[in-house]
């Protein structure tokens, strides 16, 4: 039986997916929820992660590690694992993943699981969304591949939507310009842009930082945390608290929105409770003195210059994740070809089963397994080794080289004795040059003649 894992990353929290044999891909629930939080636990005795150690954080366990992003930046920073005090603090991701997978290995596919077995087999796909940059992509694979991880490959989860909305979706349409993602992470608006359905990476990256919710529910969250703080004495950090309590505020907000006044019931982080009053025509006040109104637009039109696309030509895709609908409304407002993202998570991972071109070509990091052929070729190279002993044993090899040695010797010695008597014969030709040396001198005593001449 074969089977593919999908951990889909984002910045905070994972989701774990998984198929059997070409199977449509499911959702793999750790400690019975979808979402996983990037919350650690460890010390000598235990390892845990996700909602148990999100608990543990809250009550101030000191054995605990959220914001993994940001914390492995300090790269001498270590933890305790399991009694082991120097474990690097980058480990920490790995230590997750791999109790997610043998957990999966129980749970799922009944037995135990075999880590070094899982490295080389198991086919582990890691999808980032985009709240976490490129180079922290690598950063989380190159762990992995270097920890022995044969069979595992990257991905862009915009690269993906997108082309699960080309195969997918009859009403998406292509763009010559590329296509501009937008996504939400917390309260950032995150925009990427993609050249084309061939790009695996973004060309271009911006985080709109507290962008991504309506100012309204920004309000909300601050009147709860600033009218509960009054109430109790509460001596919590407002700001974190704001931002801690903005899913709550825009729960909230919804309801003041249809009731126009509403009590809602709050808890802080140190447990000190309110009942604080919300009223629509003071949040709407408040929100019409802020100019922050159109910060989000504003940072789309400048991302979209940077492209130097023309606006026509761009596809502008917002995500699920995008639910400020004052946002969504003003680009609809501004862009023509706008397109809001409805497709599930399961069809885009349906890529994997139906249009494996599309996940060759998307894969940002790799690392294949031996296959069974690459296998059974090192055995057969390694069959004749045992040969070798045997060879050595024959005696006849030996005498072998000693007749070739001991023939050459002769040879050179018959050579070296001929050439001595050559120079020998070499004496000979002294005599001539004192012969012709000595004739030359009585020539000019000949030439002695003329100068008697002259004296007659």
């Amino acid at each position: 039986m074969s089977h593919q894992v999908i951990i889909l990353f984002s910045r905070n929290n994972i989701k774990c997916f998984f198929s059997q044999n070409g199977s449509e891909f499911r959702t793999f629930k750790y400690q019975n929820k979808d979402i996983i939080p990037l919350y650690f636990l460890s010390d000598n005795t235990i390892f845990e992660f996700g909602h148990i150690a999100k608990k543990k954080y809250n009550e101030k366990d000191k054995s605990c590690f959220k914001d993994y992003f940001e914390i492995i930046k300090d790269f001498d920073a270590t933890y305790n694992f399991l009694g082991d005090s120097n474990q690097p603090i980058k480990n920490l991701i790995k230590n997750a993943i791999e109790t997610l997978i043998i957990e999966f290995y129980k749970t799922v596919l009944y037995t135990s699981a075999d880590l070094n077995k899982i490295k080389t087999k198991l086919d582990l796909n890691f999808i980032y969304h985009s709240d976490i940059n490129e180079n922290e992509c690598d950063f989380v694979t190159n762990l992995f591949i270097n920890a022995g991880y044969k069979k595992i490959n990257s991905f862009n989860y915009d690269y993906l939507q997108i082309n699960a909305l080309d195969k997918y979706d009859s009403n998406f349409k292509k763009n010559n310009g590329g296509y501009i993602c937008a996504d939400k992470s917390e309260n950032d608006l995150i925009l990427t842009y993609f050249e084309d359905l061939d790009s695996k990476r973004y060309k271009s990256r911006e985080i709109g930082k507290n962008l991504a919710t309506r100012i309204e529910v920004e309000i909300v969250a601050e009147l709860l945390v600033d009218g509960t703080i009054a109430e109790t004495g509460s001596l919590v950090n407002r700001d974190s608290e704001v931002k801690r309590l903005m899913p709550e505020a825009e729960i909230a907000f919804n309801e003041v929105d249809k009731k126009n006044s509403i009590f809602y019931n709050v808890e802080l982080s140190d447990t000190s409770k309110a009942s604080i009053r919300l009223v629509y025509s003071r949040i709407n006040n408040i929100a019409q003195r802020r100019s922050a109104n159109d910060q989000d637009i504003v940072f789309l039109r400048t991302f979209i210059k940077e492209t130097s696309i023309e606006q026509s030509e761009l596809g502008i895709l917002l995500n699920k994740n995008i639910v400020n609908q004052n946002f969504t409304d003003k680009v609809k407002a501004s862009f023509s070809n706008d397109y809001k993202v409805n497709i599930d998570i399961s069809e885009t991972l349906q890529l994997f089963n139906e249009h494996p071109e599309v996940i060759e070509n998307g894969i940002l990091i790799s690392a294949k397994g031996t296959t069974k052929e690459a296998d059974q070729k090192v055995l057969e190279e390694k069959e004749p080794e045992p040969k070798k002993p045997q060879s050595k044993e024959k005696s006849g090899p030996p005498p072998i080289p000693k007749s070739k040695k001991s023939g050459p010797p002769p040879i050179p010695k018959s050579k070296k004795s001929g050439p001595p008597p050559l120079p020998k014969k070499k004496s000979g030709p002294p005599p001539l040059p004192k012969s012709k040396k000595s004739g030359p001198p009585p020539l000019p005593k000949k030439k002695s003649g003329p100068p008697p001449l002259p004296k007659r």
